[in-house]
């Protein structure tokens, strides 16, 4: 048997469908040809990638955006064998299936375009808050599943208080809070008011999210001694920095006094011992 051959039955070696006796001219091939060999390995790979994929409901319209994906992948590929050829398909497909699945799982939302789509909800978010923020909210609530909720409750779901839950600078007080179906996890929001009538909202998160501000004007700076970027929206500000293992996001911050003010008082708050 040749190597031909041999990467012909290859997918169905490896799944135990041959007659005995080709599988076993398959085997003696393959023991004694590295090509082939390697060719053995990399469906053990996918197969192992495979086997550790959780599969969800898909989101609708996902299997017609994989077919779309992988006709445009392979149409260009010059196949070896017709067996080869179909099994290499098959595992690119699960491979795709599950990278898209798992990030499913992960985030609760995804598809093509999810960064498109977050940017797009996120900045008509902040585009509205700088002017009605009752209305902005609603953007958020509807696109995230939005419900209000109360400290206790946010610390009973998500095991951490939030930082807003052991006071604010003077000045500030909390108008409402909210528990949003984020893509990175369940992100608590509350709604400040300052005694001048400005309306802020802060959000804690998991993970950085940059594409929160789209391709705004951003700069990368300390803000009371932490790494914080800061984006410029309309005449105000939008900052996000790192506290313990979370992330905060500000909106509608006045100026810079306003975020260092804030941030120094949440930071010292998040990290405080038994949090």
């Amino acid at each position: 048997m040749n190597c031909q051959e041999a990467q012909e039955h290859l997918s169905a070696f490896f799944d135990g469908e041959l007659p005995s006796t080709v599988q076993e001219s398959v085997a003696d091939h393959i023991n004694g040809c590295a090509i082939c060999a390697r060719e053995l390995e990399r469906f053990e790979k996918l197969s192992q990638l495979a086997s550790m994929l959780h599969c969800p409901e898909p989101p609708m319209g996902l299997w017609n955006e994989l077919e779309k994906q992988l006709d445009a992948a392979v149409a260009p590929a010059r196949p070896r064998g017709r067996h080869l050829r179909t099994s290499i398909v098959a595992a690119a497909a699960l491979l795709l299936i599950g990278l898209a699945l798992g990030l499913y799982v992960k985030n609760t939302w995804f598809g093509h375009g999810h960064g498109d789509h977050l940017a797009e909800n996120f900045g008509s978010y902040l585009e509205m808050f700088q002017h009605d923020p009752v209305q902005a909210q609603k953007i958020l609530i509807a696109n995230y599943d939005g419900n209000t909720t109360t400290l206790e409750e946010i610390t009973r779901r998500l095991k951490y208080r939030p930082v807003v839950a052991d006071g604010l600078p003077k000045g500030y007080t909390v108008d409402s809070l909210y528990l949003l179906k984020m893509p990175c996890c369940i992100c608590p929001q509350a709604v400040l008011k300052g005694e001048d009538g400005n309306v802020l909202a802060v959000f804690e998160h998991d993970a950085d999210q940059p594409t929160w501000f789209g391709k705004r004007p951003m700069v990368k700076c300390r803000c009371a001694g932490r790494p914080t970027t800061i984006a410029e929206i309309d005449g105000k500000l939008a900052a996000s920095y790192k506290s313990g293992s979370r992330y905060v996001t500000l909106v509608g911050l006045r100026d810079l006094d306003e975020a260092t003010r804030l941030i120094s008082h949440l930071a010292a708050r998040q990290t405080a011992p038994g949090r």
